[in-house]
């Protein structure tokens, strides 16, 4: 049989393993990133102060997502800094979602403020302050509060915006590290 003079013996086993090894590093990342949903808003006119005693409950990690659910016309989310959470102030936020469902990934460590878009509703204790640790280590010793609020703030693993996006980049610098390494021999 005869042999390609461009590919060596060597070269076709190393595509494959650098491809298994590429596909397992996707899917140990992908476990660590974790998506916490916010019921966002006043339900049946009660105050909300059920979501920072929630948050200091959870642990918070660059690569998890906030998700903000609530009803477009009525509400709005706004990241604000630590003096217009304080003071529920909504003239100035950093930014602004009105789409009814705000996925908001966290990138960098520290506490991000969140306050409603309707001033009398902060005022109400529609509010809430994240903060956000260091990377998921590869040991996870931790618990989680029993049960959130109820009907209020959820807790889930899917796949999310921020594992989406980091999932894209790390698959397309494996492929080019498999392609050149591949290339080289």
């Amino acid at each position: 049989m005869a042999k390609s003079i461009f590919r060596s013996d060597n070269q076709s086993n190393t595509f494959p393993v650098l491809g298994l090894f590429c596909f397992m590093l996707l899917m140990i990342q992908k476990g660590y990133a974790r998506e916490f949903v916010v019921n966002w808003g006043l339900h049946n006119g009660t105050t909300a102060k059920n979501y920072d005693q929630w948050a200091e409950k959870n642990r918070f990690q660059i690569g998890d997502s906030i998700v903000f659910i609530y009803t477009p016309n009525d509400d709005s989310v706004l990241h604000v800094t630590a003096e217009d959470y304080k003071n529920c102030n909504v003239e100035s936020p950093i930014s602004k979602y009105t789409d009814g469902r705000t996925v908001y990934p966290f990138i960098q460590t520290g506490p991000y403020y969140f306050i409603s878009g309707n001033q009398e509703h902060c005022q109400k204790n529609e509010k809430l302050v994240v903060v956000v640790l260091a990377n998921h280590s590869s040991s996870t010793n931790e618990t989680s509060p029993l049960s959130p609020p109820s009907g209020s703030i959820e807790e889930s693993n899917p796949p999310n915006a921020a594992s989406s996006v980091f999932m894209s980049v790390t698959a397309s610098i494996g492929a080019f590290v498999a392609s050149t390494v591949v290339l080289a021999f």
